[in-house]
């Protein structure tokens, strides 16, 4: 290892001359390149390695890591760093041979490694912006989402508005360092020698071949850091209906006000809907109103938390008229957790949802909702 770091560290010099030169005069700087100089791609190749490594090593806090591995997760993502490298040049060569380039393959490692340097500092500036945000309105969820912990809650981190402006400044950094490739485009044509129009096909299709393969680099980093939601299971014995009925205006004509709650499993999600029947006399008319809601349902130890996601059309059914009315209804995101616990008695099973105001239990029944 020591071997491999001597000749990077007395580049170091060298390093940051070449690296003012870049942020400078960026066209100029590559175009002064001497490409037939025997040593210049040994050089662009460490100018590259030690901008990944720098870059690397001042994330190492935000990397998520299970079991504290960072010196294995710090070497994978060097080899994969080095895969998507390989990737780009070849992929920039593609995009250039395609409209008569005819800059070789050396040559494009050459550029790129001084052009794809400046790059993740780019990212690295907006890395921090992302996660600092982040941290700052969500110290919490940040902090599970850094240590991988089981209680992180996926849905807090679906909804949560602080995670969603750090991928927008994600986002944005990859946009500016698409600019910055826009920036230094005219040095790649005149090394290509093609016109500006081909110049600019070629800079298209880079860019749309670029986000074609952003998929692809997703699954390659999943992994090294899983960045997956993790898998969310409801205990058996809550899947399924629970019944609650009550008393109400129209009980005198054997009616009855009824909630009900259905908790299932969907894909890697546990899901609820929660439904309330009410009976109401109007002008010696039985009015029944039914709404639903929807939503993502998950269990941390006793504790049941349901997160709203979706309103049903409300219902009135007149029973002289005969006639529905639906209503749009807004829906309330706002979350709520419950202790629950399941009994078994003589008439069956009986689930129990305690509030901080109160405590409400619900019979096990057959499914009348619709899905």
């Amino acid at each position: 290892m020591e071997k491999l770091l001597e000749p990077l560290l007395k580049f170091i010099p060298d390093y940051i001359n070449r690296l003012i030169g870049l942020i400078s005069e960026p066209k100029s700087f590559i175009l002064a390149l001497d490409l037939k100089s025997s040593g210049l791609l040994q050089k662009s190749l460490a100018f590259y390695v030690l901008s990944m490594i720098f870059t690397l090593i001042i994330q190492i806090p935000l990397i998520p890591v299970k079991d504290g591995q960072y010196s294995l997760t710090f070497f994978a993502l060097v080899a994969f760093s080095f895969v998507i490298f390989i990737f780009g040049v070849t992929l920039l060569w593609l995009c250039w041979r395609m409209v008569g380039g005819k800059a070789n393959f050396k040559t494009l490692v050459i550029v790129v490694s001084h052009v794809g340097s400046i790059s993740l500092y780019i990212m690295l500036v907006f890395v921090f912006i992302s996660n600092g945000i982040f941290k700052l309105f969500s110290p919490i969820l940040f902090n599970q989402l850094q240590i991988r912990t089981p209680e992180i809650d996926p849905y807090e981190l679906i909804q949560n508005e602080a995670f969603h402006v750090s991928l927008v400044i994600i986002a944005l950094g990859f946009v500016v360092v698409f600019f910055w490739v826009f920036v230094v485009w005219g040095a790649y044509r005149q090394l290509n020698a093609v016109s500006k129009l081909r110049s600019g096909i070629a800079y298209v299709l880079y860019i749309m071949l670029s986000i074609l393969v952003f998929p692809f680099i997703f699954v390659m980093t999943q992994t090294i850091i899983p960045t997956t939601l993790p898998r969310v299971d409801l205990p058996k014995e809550l899947l399924g209906d629970w019944l609650s009925t009550t008393p109400g205006d129209a009980s005198n004509f054997g009616l009855q006000d009824q909630e009900r709650y259905r908790f299932t499993l969907y894909e890697n999600f546990g899901g609820y809907i929660h439904c309330q029947l009410k009976n109401v006399l109007s002008n010696g008319c039985v009015v029944k109103t039914s709404t639903c809601v929807s939503g993502h349902a998950r269990v941390n130890g006793t504790t049941l938390y349901i997160y709203p996601q979706k309103n049903w059309d409300q219902i009135e059914n007149n029973s002289c008229t005969g006639e529905d009315k639906i209503s749009k209804m807004p829906l309330d995101k706002a979350g709520a957790s419950y202790q629950y616990r399941i009994l078994q008695e003589p008439t069956g099973f009986k689930l129990c949802l305690l509030s901080r105001f109160d405590e409400k239990c619900y019979l096990a029944a057959k499914s009348l909702i619709s899905p």
